[in-house]
């Protein structure tokens, strides 16, 4: 019963990781998208 808790927690945390570091990825673009703009302004 352990080991089968641990299996199903694996593909959990692997999906829950995909999903952080997908949202992470999205804020440092939109951030990079928006000083960008904020340079063209002042440029």
């Amino acid at each position: 019963m352990k080991g089968r808790k641990v299996t199903f927690q694996l593909p959990f945390m692997a999906e829950n990781d995909k999903k952080f570091s997908a949202k992470r990825f999205f804020n440092l673009s939109r951030t990079i998208f928006r000083s960008q703009q904020i340079e063209m302004k002042h440029g």
